[in-house]
Order: structure tokens, then C-alpha cells, then sequence
């Protein structure tokens, strides 16, 4: 994106200002966000 002159900004979604509150948003949407995407997959896997 960005070599086509495109890029988020602060604000933008899961973007904050300075990369580490970024990555924080990106880690919790991961760990939460997935949970039950997670205990789905257990369940399918698992034949239940």
C-alpha cells in the first residue's frame, strides 16, 4: 500500500497512534476476538 502512496492513519480502525498501540489492538483482536472461532474449530475437529 504504501509504495502506492496509500496508508492508514491514526484513527483508522484498529490503527492508533505509534505502532505499539496498534500491535496492542491487532494482539487483542487475535486473543478475543477469536476465542469462539477458536472453540469452534475444537469442535469440528474433535467431531462434536
Amino acid at each position: 500500500m504504501y509504495q502506492n502512496g496509500q496508508q492508514f492513519y491514526d484513527g483508522q480502525g484498529l490503527v492508533l497512534k505509534g505502532v505499539e498501540n496498534s500491535i496492542a489492538n491487532f494482539s487483542r483482536l487475535g486473543r478475543v476476538g477469536m476465542r469462539q472461532t477458536d472453540q469452534e474449530i475444537i469442535l469440528m475437529m474433535t467431531d462434536q
